[in-house]
């Protein structure tokens, strides 16, 4: 993947170099520029890219052709027969670009997530993974900003979510249309942005819309400093049991840089507590000395609550290229005293 990356930034500065070069020979009235750009192209083209709208791209035609062993990668292949079936995709489709109609649209997205669950386990390779993921959150950002009529759009999505509820993309969709439903269905300002991703990894299965905050406040919960006051100050300890998980968290990390150590120590699980209270609030006054939890709020760009029966992890990823890198997690048990802390982790 990153060998292809490399040559493709290098053809991609030859053709830039190249179109300059014809450019200023057409403006000397040296040439019409034909010949040397179709030649580039040509070039591009036995290579296994093409030009499109956007830049050097790979082109899928050329990959089915020449990738003789699929073995392992069997989800490549059926991603690329996809993005070269004249049925579902256009040219355009493998820019992550569609002039498909809504339901058109959608039929594409649900065959999309059916490839991902069919071969996800073992048998996609890691830029089939990378363009899967990013393919559905371009067109699923299409299919939610159509520009169809009022009652069309209307149709469209009640309907996707009426028919497809244990679709990933339900929650997504769900949140969109209650905002649509709130403005009369007009346009919002709704944007998922690279929650789908997120969402279309396994280490975050089963994870919906609401379970993906932005991570762009400190503290992360808008009711972190209330709740450390009754912590901290009036030492009533009740209202942990109507806490989130992310909300236990956001305290605990607040509660730290804030210095307060031992109070802290009381959303730790019983459990942490008797393996060492000496050690432990040793570590966490080196990381409330350290700054460490204001300087992991800067780095987070996502925090994400994913939960069973008994346990809850709470994620935070890192603001980078690929929005599921994990930075910091937590693990969190139900008590009768409500969410309490069992491990932390970097990852």
């Amino acid at each position: 993947m990153y060998l292809l990356e490399a040559i493709e930034n290098a053809l991609q500065e030859d053709f830039i170099q190249q179109s300059e070069k014809t450019i200023e020979q057409m403006q000397k009235g040296e040439t019409t520029g034909d010949e040397a750009l179709d030649n580039l192209r040509k070039g591009l083209e036995t290579q296994g890219y093409k030009m499109g709208d956007f830049g050097v791209d790979q082109d899928p035609q050329w990959l089915l052709e020449h990738i003789e062993n699929w073995e392992g990668i069997q989800g490549d292949e059926a991603y690329l027969r996809l993005l070269t079936d004249t049925e579902t995709a256009t040219g355009a489709a493998y820019e992550e670009i569609t002039l498909f109609s809504m339901e058109e649209t959608s039929e594409t997205l649900l065959k999309l997530e059916e490839i991902y669950n069919t071969y996800k386990d073992d048998n996609f390779s890691l830029w089939a993974t990378f363009r899967l993921r990013w393919h559905a959150t371009e067109l699923l950002g299409l299919y939610l900003r159509s520009d169809t009529d009022l009652e069309e759009r209307k149709t469209e999505l009640e309907g996707f979510l009426a028919n497809h509820q244990d679709s990933i993309y339900w929650s997504i969709i769900d949140k969109a249309v209650q905002d649509y439903r709130s403005n009369d269905w007009q346009h919002t300002d709704y944007r998922f942005s690279n929650k789908l991703i997120i969402m279309l990894d396994d280490t975050f299965s089963g994870v919906r819309e609401d379970d993906i905050t932005n991570a762009n406040r400190w503290p992360f919960d808008k009711q972190t400093v209330d709740h450390f006051d009754l912590l901290t100050e009036k030492k009533d300890h009740d209202f942990l049991n109507d806490l989130s998980p992310t909300q236990v968290v956001s305290l605990y990390m607040y509660s730290i840089e804030e210095g307060q150590v031992d109070d802290t120590m009381t959303l730790y699980d019983a459990s942490i507590i008797e393996d060492g209270t000496a050690s432990l609030r040793q570590e966490m006054l080196r990381q409330s000395a350290a700054h460490f939890w204001l300087d992991l709020a800067y780095e987070t760009e996502y925090v994400v609550e994913r939960t069973n029966k008994k346990e809850t992890t709470v994620f935070f990823l890192k603001n980078v290229e690929t929005p599921n890198e994990i930075a910091m997690k937590f693990i969190l048990r139900k008590t009768n005293e409500g969410w309490k802390l069992l491990e932390i982790s970097a990852k």
